[in-house]
């Protein structure tokens, strides 16, 4: 963009948050630490700084990431506004470096304010600093200090500030308790604030369950589309169609509907984008997936796709309470050789890009979000307070999504897309194909080969609108029935409650040398067996992603138990199912290697 002839424009970037609730009072080190809760009005704008106290807001949501303004935006130079009334207090500016587990003061920038009945506003520069954070703390002294409408912010040339217009698109499906007051905070907090966003921001929801109430929920920014249950990569490919019919919508802002999330998250995003570098502007701005029952704990921003075809985040997993980790999550970013992706839990789109590349394949769920990214290749921009809330995988575990959807989806997006070549996605088949059978999930292992079968009927199991709903319906029949655990035979006895502290060891088992070998030479029991296996049930966990195979050796049956404990699943090995699974295992696998190639380009096609 052009700055010539242009005046400094006074730009904010992002507000210091309080948010009046559950999510602060839990985890106020999100937010501001301190030694005890802070006292906050029942909107959120106003805060009590206790009397004699530190209060340092080098935190997740209130510091600002330096390095990542400057490396994505035009923005040079960066101020912190401040309103403080009531005791004296002295306000000192920090900074943190990567890695560091505490913020310093930054020399010679600290103010003390004296004791007011009237608000006193305070406006802070902070020094040229090539520091991975920004940040300030107030220290109290005899009185309490009320504070109110915090931000940091910036100046810029006029020119450099971008007309954006972003539209949210959020596809639902029965998911009210979620959507339901997304919308209304949408229109109380963001729709009807004083700030820039309010007036160029719209959402569209994609009821794919047809269960709102479109008339009286469409109004005021809001659009509510009734839709067939086309899954998750229809519904959102519904959302931009319907959100780049107006030619002024420049983003589209993809959420998944079971989330919680912060105006805050969006507000950021919008002020990001109006200032971004040229070099940026087409890049994906990917949202943090944070745990929604322990919610300091980051899960994902961006993920990328491994040689042997899993899906991994790019981070390690972090607890945002941390200061260390705090920093560490802004100073990490991706490589340009990994296949990096953007989940559609929270993922900023330009409509650029999906004029360019189009809309996502029919996929219904999973894989979708993954198979985009590397189709368009993009930069990606991630910031700190940038998320959403989103239930664990682990507790929303569900075979047909994750060994159907997940495995069909997979092969489909390297034959279609020609992305991800160097994936060698049939090792990574037989690997989880070969987990569930040690796991006697004999359903489980039965949905993956149906999944591979369909893939190599090609597009035609894709191509029918209503195909993806009828799959759910008709292999649900493999979803194992969960029930709970004072539900099971009594002829368990006192062993079933006995052994359900062994789930507390290492999901992820790590036998000796002897051991892999026995299992994988028996596959848990399932071949060249000799003896009598013991058919005491022992507790496994539910999901597919461990090896339990510690736990299981020598037994017959096992329980598969939900993260809450309190639910599991009777398996019983049977050679005879696993017998006729592998029959079908060797021919599957023998057809792909055998056909990949027509396969493949008729996907392409």
């Amino acid at each position: 963009m052009t700055t010539e002839g242009h005046r400094m424009q006074d730009f904010k970037l992002a507000n210091v948050l309080f948010e009046a609730n559950d999510r602060m009072d839990a985890y106020p080190a999100l937010y501001c630490r301190t030694t005890k809760p802070l006292p906050i009005d029942a909107a959120g704008r106003v805060v009590t700084l206790f009397p004699r106290e530190r209060f340092d807001f080098a935190t997740y949501f209130n510091a600002l990431s330096n390095r990542k303004w400057h490396l994505y935006t035009n923005a040079t130079s960066f101020s912190r506004h401040l309103e403080l009334r009531g005791g004296a207090c002295a306000v000192e500016l920090t900074h943190v470096d990567t890695y560091q587990c505490a913020e310093r003061r930054i020399p010679g920038c600290i103010w003390r304010k004296e004791a007011s009945d009237d608000w006193v506003s305070l406006d802070l520069d902070f020094p040229t600093s090539s520091a991975e954070l920004l940040a300030f703390r107030i220290t109290t002294l005899d009185d309490a200090v009320l504070l109110r409408n915090g931000y940091y912010h910036t100046k810029v040339d006029e020119g450099d500030i971008r007309d954006v217009e972003l539209a949210l698109c959020t596809t639902t499906f029965k998911k009210e308790e979620f959507i339901l007051p997304n919308i209304q905070m949408i229109r109380d907090q963001i729709l009807s604030s004083d700030e820039r966003i309010a007036d160029h921001f719209r959402m569209i929801v994609v009821d794919n369950g047809r269960t709102l109430d479109a008339g009286s929920l469409s109004h005021d920014g809001v659009q509510v589309l009734p839709n067939p249950n086309v899954g998750g990569s229809g519904g959102f490919a519904r959302g931009m169609i319907e959100a780049t019919r107006d030619p002024s919508v420049t983003n589209v802002l993809l959420m998944d509907d079971d989330v919680s999330v912060s105006p805050e998250s969006f507000r950021r995003t919008f002020n990001l984008l109006s200032i971004v570098r040229d070099e940026y502007a087409d890049a994906f701005v990917g949202g943090g997936m944070l745990n929604f029952d322990l919610m300091d704990q980051q899960h994902e921003d961006l993920g990328f796709m491994n040689p042997n075809g899993w899906y991994e985040p790019v981070k390690p997993p972090l607890s945002l309470s941390k200061l260390h980790d705090v920093a560490y999550n802004e100073a990490i970013r991706p490589g340009s050789d990994q296949q990096t992706y953007a989940a559609w839990w929270y993922c900023c789109i330009p409509v650029a890009t999906i004029h360019r590349v189009g809309l996502p394949l029919p996929l219904f769920v999973r894989g979708d979000d993954v198979e985009y990214s590397l189709r368009a290749r993009p930069r990606f921009m991630t910031m700190n307070g940038i998320c959403v809330w989103h239930l664990a995988f682990t507790t929303k575990y569900n075979a047909q999504v994750e060994r159907y959807q997940v495995i069909r989806n997979g092969f489909i997006l390297q034959a279609a897309s020609q992305v991800a070549q160097e994936c060698n996605l049939l090792g990574w088949f037989r690997s989880l194909y070969g987990g569930e059978i040690t796991r006697f999930n004999y359903d489980s292992a039965e949905l993956m080969l149906i999944a591979l079968e369909d893939f190599l009927r090609g597009p035609a199991c894709i191509e029918d609108p209503g195909q993806g709903e009828r799959n759910l319906k008709e292999l649900g029949r493999l979803n194992e029935r969960v029930v709970p655990l004072d539900e099971l035979p009594d002829d368990f006895g006192e062993e079933l409650h006995a052994n359900i502290s062994r789930l507390q060891v290492d999901e992820w088992d790590k036998p000796g040398l002897r051991q892999r070998l026995r299992k994988h030479l028996t596959l848990n029991g399932n071949r060249l067996t000799r003896g009598t296996l013991d058919p005491t049930p022992v507790f496994i966990p539910y999901d597919g992603w461990c090896d339990p195979s510690s736990l299981m050796r020598g037994h017959s049956t096992v329980i598969a138990v939900d993260p809450s404990g309190e639910n599991g699943a009777v398996r019983h090995l049977d050679r005879a199912r696993y017998h006729e699974l592998q029959k079908r295992f060797h021919a599957d696998t023998k057809r792909f290697k055998h056909e990949y190639a027509d396969v493949a380009k008729t996907w392409r096609e």
